[in-house]
């Protein structure tokens, strides 16, 4: 998925981007907050997307990933692996 393809991987982050990657992790994490093994994944691809690129940061916050990833390490708080 994108967390596999984007981590340590700035092309394939810049390329995912282009094609609406931040747009659709935020729009997963919206879509699906009551399943826990999506929104675990897509807290991945969020961090994925976002480790050492400053466009993507922007992007997904633009997108929502701020409100969208503290909402979701709520929801899950008794849940290490979500809510960590």
């Amino acid at each position: 998925g994108i967390g596999r393809l984007s981590v340590g991987n700035s092309e394939n982050q810049a390329r995912l981007s282009e094609h609406g990657a931040c747009d659709l992790c935020c729009n997963s994490l919206r879509a699906f907050r009551n399943d826990r093994d999506v929104s675990y994944r897509g807290l991945i691809a969020v961090k994925c997307m976002a480790a050492e690129n400053a466009e993507n940061k922007t992007r997904l916050g633009r997108a929502g990933a701020c409100e969208l990833v503290t909402a979701t390490m709520r929801s899950y708080t008794g849940d290490r692996d979500v809510s960590y």
